[in-house]
């Protein structure tokens, strides 16, 4: 019946022209841009060096930079990895010291690397980039665990200490491995949920936690609730309650927990510390408390399984699930941009170019190396693999619509990079807020109002790159025809010069159809920009 229900809503929604995805808050349009910003939120420039200029340096950076070096690393990380895995308990002093010679052989081809981008990058550079410190750290601890095996007799528990760090080391496989990167997206993207839902997880553990003390604190141990799982203290009750919500042995805490026989416990004579039921006579002249005897009975059967029941069906199915639910939902939002008509391999190679021209990393270009940086990106960002006629047109059209405002000249990375994914088809971004100015033509300016519209432009104008370049189109066409104007101009001069009678008059007719025609060029390129 569900099913039948979801598909007659999938028909309808068909039947309205509302895509999947939609809802009656979001639109398609809107959901897809949620998506794209998404992708955008993580892509940076990606910093690329210049070489060094000394010859020496220069062979180490090309082959610190060439693609096989990384290949050749991954592969000695994969390695070293299973060098790690073969050793075992009670293995041969033989092989010991095999499986020692290679991890210090992997220790020092990871200690090379590092030194060879060093020399390569410059120390400044290198350790700008994170994964190079989360190198440098690994070969760090790598390298003091070898010093210490080699020059003392450290207990074999800190050495392994040492050597756990180097696990850590294939974590530089995320980079390459495309399907983990897309994991680890995930749940990044899914933490402020898993926050929520966390918070609303612990609140649930800290109501539960009391009330496990106030009704079981004083319960009789027994084969489950022992010394080392109880109710006697809140530290106690919180882990109590973590172990019984992944499920192990709850059921037999909760038994434990509905004792009503032999729970009555003597402090004091030559019984002490012995369990009777209520009605023993050992129980007769005893009064209760510390002085005579203690009541470690459950407070009520049923009492006891309605709060493990319940805890079970809140805290261990429902908001433990609702975890699995977030990042389920948050991996198949990310997997979902697939259909979108722009890429995560586009924004990379976005990223890629602009650093090539911002070698600075200061995420701002010279807006007259835009029409540089489009003619370097493939469709549908810039216009690469477009067909020969087709890429002079589509420049001109991808910069003439380019609403990115142009601070000192300059254009940010993240404003070209809104506006070239906002052009794509089915993609609306949400419209920014007016940026006024502040008048200072006001009370104690030093500037009068006319002043500053000289100098700063009309009140809440912006400089965009569509502006720039419509004026920049408009102002080469109004000299192609003045050029031109000035090659009649000359030829009729000559003939003037000649004794033609006729010259004259041309050069007046000249003069006006250029006029005429220069204006309506102008005015026609304005227009369409």
């Amino acid at each position: 019946k569900f099913n039948e229900m979801k598909e007659t809503q999938e028909e309808e929604d068909e039947i309205e022209g509302r895509a999947k995805g939609a809802s009656l808050f979001v639109t398609e349009e809107q959901r897809r841009w949620q998506l794209v910003e998404r992708m955008m939120s993580k892509c940076k420039p990606t910093r690329v060096y210049e070489p060094p200029k000394h010859p020496a340096r220069a062979k180490v950076f090309g082959v610190v930079t060439n693609p096989l070096f990384d290949v050749f690393i991954m592969i000695c990380i994969v390695a070293n990895v299973v060098v790690m895995c073969l050793t075992y308990a009670g293995e041969p002093e033989q092989w010991t010291m095999d499986l020692f010679v290679a991890n210090s052989f992997f220790t020092f081809v990871f200690l090379c690397e590092v030194i060879a981008k060093i020399t390569a990058l410059g120390v400044v550079n290198y350790f700008e980039d994170a994964w190079n410190r989360f190198d440098f750290t690994v070969v760090g601890f790598s390298l003091f665990g070898f010093i210490i095996t080699m020059s003392t007799d450290a207990s074999a528990g800190f050495i392994a200490m040492l050597r756990v760090f180097r696990v850590a080391r294939v974590l530089r496989l995320v980079r390459r491995a495309r399907g983990l990167r897309t994991l680890l997206q995930t749940l990044l993207f899914s933490l402020p949920a898993l926050l929520n839902v966390g918070s609303v997880l612990v609140l649930f553990f800290f109501i539960f936690a009391i009330m496990g003390m106030n009704l079981f604190g004083k319960v009789k141990k027994a084969d489950h609730l022992t010394r080392h799982a109880n109710f006697d203290y809140f530290a106690d009750s919180m882990l109590v309650l973590f172990r019984s919500s992944t499920g192990e042995m709850w059921n037999g805490i909760m038994h434990d927990c509905m004792v009503y026989q032999k729970c009555y416990e003597i402090q004091v004579g030559p019984y002490a510390g012995t369990y009777v039921d209520g009605g023993d006579p050992l129980l007769d002249g005893l009064r209760l408390g510390e002085d005579g005897y203690e009541d470690r009975c459950t407070p009520s059967y049923i009492g006891t399984i309605a709060y493990f029941v319940l805890f079970i069906l809140i805290c261990g199915f429902v908001m433990l699930n609702l975890v699995i639910a977030v990042i389920l939902d948050n991996f198949q939002s990310y997997s979902g941009n697939v259909d979108l008509p722009i890429s995560e391999e586009d924004f990379t190679h976005f990223a890629l170019e602009w650093g090539r021209i911002d070698r600075t990393g200061s995420y701002y270009i010279a807006v007259e190396k835009l029409p540089k940086l489009l003619k370097r990106l493939s469709a549908p960002l810039g216009v690469k693999n477009l067909p020969k006629g087709m890429i002079k047109r589509s420049l001109i059209l991808t910069l003439f619509t380019c609403n990115v405002t142009v601070e000192e000249g300059k254009v940010h990375f993240s404003s070209v990079l809104k506006a070239l994914a906002a052009r794509l088809d089915g993609i609306e971004p949400p419209p920014d807020p007016p940026i006024r100015r502040k008048r200072r033509g006001s009370v104690g300016s030093v500037i009068s109002e006319a002043e500053e519209e000289e100098l700063f432009g009309p009140l809440g104008e912006e400089d965009k790159v569509k502006h720039l370049f419509a004026a920049i189109h408009v102002q080469s066409a109004w000299r192609r025809k003045e050029a031109m104007r000035q090659v009649q101009l000359a030829k009729i001069r000559a003939r003037k010069h000649k004794g033609n009678k006729v010259s004259e008059d041309a050069e007046r007719r000249l003069l006006k159809s250029t006029s005429m025609t220069s204006d309506r060029s102008s005015a026609s390129h304005a227009s369409s920009a």
